[in-house]
């Protein structure tokens, strides 16, 4: 039985996200190892009160990283099978390839540092934004981004979540516009989500930029574990390639109804979400719902999967 497993973006983080591993020594030694990489304490961050810390960018995407490869240090401890393919949605991207073996741990986690300065920095705070619309195929949304926009302030789709589940990302007065044209459009939900930049969107060209810069002096293997990318939802199999489509994936929109539905289409039966919250697994649900879904909020969760797969 082919399996598939996920790491999820920013979004899925929460405060206390790892109380599921309260005593285990892989992920408390991995928090740490990353913390040391960054120079700040990614525990006190992520079990604190202080949610704003947690929620800004350059903290979130590399906890985020952080958290997903400590659950997947965890079921390779217990001895859990290799995945057939992978994919990580957005940010998630770089810790399918680390996992992939593409990059190492401290190389992946100062990647996304900068990564996430980079987004951050491209635009003033408050002049762009995010907005998730319910109840709306991707090409009506488009049409609605297009008829909102002008020459100079734009919106566009940035993630395709699902077949009704859109998240637009541009200026945030022509995010205003497209949400009251979905509501007269027929969408069930039409909200501001508390972003602080327009991620994957065309605003993002300077970090898109700054990212090719920075990774052309990477220095990466080719995949052990095949990942399809968030770009062109095709397998990764130069580092050429790879190098590529991490820049443009900066400002391009998350194809992940394209990727659930490629997996789909490679056979694969199950798919783990691996990192914290359920984010990816709901998806997978909505968009291909003959494929099982397994999620890791603990180690009884690992345990169950892995006992699962080792008896198919």
């Amino acid at each position: 039985m082919k399996v598939a497993f996920v790491f999820p973006g920013q979004g899925s983080q929460s405060p206390r996200m790892l109380d599921g591993f309260k005593n285990n020594k892989v992920v408390k030694n991995t928090i740490e190892e990353a913390s040391d990489v960054l120079g700040k304490d990614l525990s006190k961050i992520i079990d604190g009160e202080h949610k704003d810390l947690l929620n800004s960018t350059v903290n979130t995407q590399p906890i985020i990283l952080a958290v997903s490869f400590a659950i997947w240090r965890v079921f390779l401890d217990r001895n859990g099978p290799l995945p057939n393919l992978i994919a990580g949605h957005s940010l998630g991207e770089y810790t399918a390839l680390a996992v992939s073996g593409v990059m190492n741990f401290e190389q992946a986690l100062k990647l996304v540092s900068f990564r996430a300065n980079s987004m951050q920095n491209a635009v003033p705070v408050g002049v762009g934004g995010m907005a998730a619309i319910i109840g709306l195929d991707a090409g009506t949304v488009k049409r609605i981004c297009n008829e909102c926009s002008t020459s100079i302030h734009k919106v566009e789709p940035a993630n395709i979540n699902a077949n009704d589940q859109i998240v637009v990302s541009g200026q945030n007065e022509i995010i205003d516009k497209v949400c009251v044209s979905a509501k007269q459009f027929g969408a069930r939900r039409a909200v501001k989500l508390s972003v602080s930049a327009p991620f994957h969107s065309s605003l993002m060209a300077p970090a898109a930029k700054q990212l090719e810069g920075r990774l052309k002096n990477e220095k990466f293997l080719l995949p052990k574990i095949t990942v399809i990318n968030n770009v062109d939802v095709d397998f990764l199999k130069s580092i050429d390639q790879i190098k590529t489509s991490l820049s443009k994936q900066a400002m391009a929109p998350v194809r992940w109804k394209e990727t659930v539905e490629k997996f789909r289409d490679n056979q694969i039966k199950i798919i783990c979400e691996c990192g914290p919250g359920k984010v990816l697994t709901g998806l997978t649900k909505r968009i291909c719902p003959e494929i099982q879904s397994y999620s890791f909020a603990n180690e009884e969760d690992i345990d169950e999967c892995i006992s699962f797969l080792c008896n198919k």
